[in-house]
């Protein structure tokens, strides 16, 4: 029988081949943003500082490691962008609501504007999700009274 312990890290301070597993586990898991690798490995290194004596001088280099992510293409933040606009899009949210979640992931200008594009194309669409998901409008199985439409279309504004 398998084991169900989890691998975790070493309790020492993390060196910089450390930080490279670390790194491609990540991104073995997760579709991620460089940002957010970057962000990741900084806080296991933090981590790692403060349950070890860690001289600061010894430090790895983070962004050496992440630009090798993206260099070997298992990091692609245009590409990451569009998967979550795309998914943001299927799940009836709007051009609004994918512009700030793209930014809540803090990708560059020029990796999110294909995604912003894409969204306000598919507003509709988006909408049409939406409404189905929720059953509202012409998805509802009974026509609402005005107090319920007043909610179901503050849910659409909110939705974006």
């Amino acid at each position: 029988m398998r084991s169900k312990t989890k691998h975790k890290t070493p309790a020492g301070a993390l060196d910089n081949a450390a930080i490279r597993r670390l790194a491609l586990r990540y991104v073995e898991r997760y579709a991620t943003s460089s940002t957010k690798l970057r962000h990741y490995l900084e806080r296991k290194l933090a981590e790692s500082r403060r349950n070890a004596d860690a001289d600061l001088e010894n430090s790895p280099d983070i962004s050496a490691v992440v630009q090798e992510c993206v260099d070997a293409g298992y990091i692609n933040d245009q590409s990451f962008a569009d998967m979550r606009s795309r998914a943001l899009v299927r799940k009836g949210f709007g051009p609004r609501r994918i512009e700030q979640e793209l930014k809540m992931q803090r990708l560059g200008e020029a990796a999110t504007q294909d995604a912003r594009d894409e969204a306000r194309e598919n507003a509709w669409v988006a909408a049409r999700n939406f409404a189905r998901r929720k059953r509202i409008g012409p998805f509802a199985s009974k026509i609402a009274d005005p107090d319920l439409q007043r909610k179901q279309f503050q849910a659409f504004l909110r939705a974006g």
